[in-house]
Order: C-alpha cells, then sequence, then structure tokens
C-alpha cells in the first residue's frame, strides 16, 4: 500500500499545488510589474517637468546651448538614459547624446508615433499613454516617456523669443530610464515565490508521508499481519487500532 497510496497522493496534490501556487505567482507578478511600471512612468514624467524646468528661461531666450549643458548635467544623474528636446518639426535640438542633434525624427518614430497615431496629433495624453517601453540593440531594456512643452503666456507675450499664441506645442521633451531596478525587483520576487512553492511542496510531501505512514500504513500492515494469524488457527492474538484507523474502518462499514 506504501508503494502506491504515498506517491499517488505526494504527485496528486503537489499537482495541485503547483498550479495554484504558479496561478498566484503569475497573477501576483503580473500586478507587480504593472505597479512597478507606473511607478517608473511617474519617475519619467516628473523627470520631464524638472527638465523642462530647469530650462524654462534658456529656453524663452532661444539660449540652446546653456539649455544643452543643463541637459547634459542632468543626464549625468544616476537612472537616467538619455534626453533630448525637438522642437515642433521634429528636429532634434538639445540631447544627452551630441551626436543625434540636428536629426529630423519620423513621425513614426517610436518617440513620437504615440501621440501621430492618427492624422491629428494628439494635444493631451495620459503619461501612460505617453510611455513606451523598448529593448535597446546592446540588450537593455528602457522606458521612454514624451512631454508636450506647451505654448504658455511667458512664450507668446516674450520679446526676446515670440511664438504666436495659437501655436499650442512648441516642442517635445523625450525622457528614457532604464528598467534595471524594475526588472531586478521581478527577479526578486520571480525567485524567492519558487523558492516559496518547493519548500511547501517538500512540507507537504513531507506530512502527508508521515500521516499516511503513522495513521494508515502501519495499522494496515498490522491487520494484515492479525488476519494471517487467524489464517492459520492462531487465536490468541489482540489488534490495537490507532483511533484514526478505527475511524476509517468504522466509516467503510457505516458506507458498505
Amino acid at each position: 500500500m506504501s508503494l502506491r497510496l504515498l506517491p499517488k497522493l505526494a504527485i496528486w496534490i503537489n499537482l495541485v499545488l503547483l498550479i495554484f501556487m504558479a496561478l498566484f505567482a503569475y497573477i501576483n507578478l503580473e500586478s507587480l510589474k504593472k505597479l512597478l511600471l507606473e511607478e517608473a512612468v511617474t519617475y519619467a514624467d516628473k523627470l520631464g517637468d524638472t527638465v523642462i524646468r530647469a530650462t524654462q528661461h534658456q529656453m524663452l531666450y532661444d539660449d540652446r546651448g546653456r539649455t544643452q549643458e543643463i541637459i547634459e548635467e542632468i543626464g549625468k544623474e544616476k537612472g537616467i538614459g538619455n534626453i533630448r528636446l525637438m522642437d515642433k518639426t521634429g528636429t532634434i535640438i538639445c540631447s544627452t547624446q551630441p551626436q543625434e542633434i540636428g536629426t529630423l525624427l519620423d513621425k513614426k518614430d517610436e518617440a513620437c508615433n504615440m501621440c501621430h497615431v492618427t492624422g491629428n496629433p494628439a494635444i493631451h495624453a495620459s503619461s501612460m499613454n505617453r510611455s513606451r517601453q523598448f529593448t535597446r540593440h546592446d540588450g537593455k531594456q528602457l522606458l521612454g516617456l514624451a512631454k508636450a512643452i506647451y505654448n504658455d503666456e511667458k512664450c507668446h507675450t516674450a520679446s526676446c523669443h515670440f511664438h504666436p499664441a495659437d501655436i499650442k506645442v512648441l516642442g517635445v521633451l523625450d525622457v528614457t530610464i532604464p528598467l534595471d531596478h524594475m526588472n531586478e525587483q521581478l527577479a526578486t520576487y520571480r525567485g524567492t515565490t519558487i523558492a516559496i512553492t518547493l519548500l511547501l511542496m517538500g512540507l507537504i510531501s513531507l506530512f502527508l508521508t508521515i500521516f499516511i505512514q503513522q495513521l494508515v500504513n502501519q495499522p494496515v500492515q498490522q491487520l494484515v499481519r492479525h488476519t494471517e494469524k487467524l489464517a492459520r488457527g492462531e487465536m490468541d492474538g489482540t489488534v490495537s487500532l490507532a483511533p484514526a484507523m478505527s475511524w476509517v474502518i468504522w466509516l467503510t462499514a457505516s458506507t458498505g
């Protein structure tokens, strides 16, 4: 019996446990990924606000040299991939990668197509809709977010750098940040979940083995030995059953 009952119970219970734990881990992992991604988008959005505020005075006076210096200084901070500033035509005028300054981006570019997905560009969009995930040529995963620079009163009333009031968007600030920290957290959570699942499976298997061996297998073997004695005509033996085994026999008799 021990060669049949124990393996079957252990396999089926561990299989059920594995399925439920895998489903539970998948749901939790996706929820955690969504939460961490939202935090990364919020960070990128605040980073964009910081860059715009830091360069607002220089942009009002069209001081591209000083704007470039500020962007380069901010881009040196840890956790920042790339920062680039584009005018309304899509030309990069400032960037932490100086070699791309002057490049004209197509509307189908990953930094532009989120707002230019239709014929009429979206003037206002949520931060999640303005974000994108992509993998660089070296395999590094990044999160990008485009942030419009709107034409406020300071811009279209400035005598030094005039913009017509009917122009809504003057340019776009595009920031990218690495997703290394998010991926590390997900990997840690995934490893912890796998370890907990294996530990639970091991503990349950051990508990089942002890339970069946002590409360089922040993009493059954005792009954078999006494039955063999009775078959040989030995009537002087006594059988002491564990409470659990007595309950099993009573249940079998009452249902049979």
